[in-house]
């Protein structure tokens, strides 16, 4: 489906179109949940996806999360690598599975479920901070999984690079999608799957 927009006001015309693609699903199926290497306490989601065969096919994942320990998160947040924002450069076509790691919000610290202040600033698969990227045994998760157009995904992989680290880096411009404005005009075909951060 193609969703064009347009605002006029007084002489200034601003344009926007989005196409919302078929759903390329995560295979519900294949999802489970494995340990954190030597620990019974902490887990990640393993998930399955097959990629159509057509080029072009763009992917955001995300995922809201109720822990006994920590309380609910108030919004979806993008998983941990990448923002959540994949596409099919690499891997068109395949038939694969792939991990998924916990994401963070902008305004959580990293490691903020740490318990064990000595471990705090320990590595676990790349991912600084004990426990970030990680779910307590137990939680409840809602995965997000998004098919979105390629001018949707370059606005928000443009916007996950616009603030460069230090001081001495220089922003760069956003891939918006609206002529005559700034931002992105999008939608999402999207799958919402619960469950429970329990490895079998």
């Amino acid at each position: 489906m193609t969703y064009v927009l347009e605002i006029i006001k007084g002489d200034s015309l601003v344009t926007a179109k989005t196409t919302i693609p078929k759903l390329a699903p995560v295979t519900e199926d294949s999802l489970r949940f494995i340990y954190r290497p030597d620990d019974s306490t902490y887990c990640y989601m393993l998930g399955h996806l097959f990629d159509p065969d057509t080029i072009g096919n763009c992917y955001r994942a995300f995922s809201k999360t109720e822990s006994q320990n920590w309380g609910e998160d108030l919004f979806y947040i993008p998983m941990l690598e990448q923002d959540g924002n994949y596409n099919d450069e690499y891997i068109n076509g395949w038939d694969f599975s792939f991990p998924m790691y916990k994401g963070r919000g902008f305004w959580q610290e990293w490691g903020e479920q740490e318990v064990d202040n000595d471990n705090m600033n320990d590595e676990v698969d790349g991912n600084s901070g004990a426990t970030t990227g990680f779910w307590n045994i137990g939680d409840s998760v809602i995965l997000k999984w998004s098919s979105v157009d390629r001018a949707s995904w370059d606005f928000w992989v443009s916007l996950q690079f616009n603030n460069p680290a230090g001081p001495f880096g220089a922003p760069s411009d956003v891939n918006s999608n609206i002529n005559g404005g700034l931002g992105v005009f999008g939608g999402t075909s999207s799958q919402y799957i619960h469950l429970l951060a329990q490895p079998e």
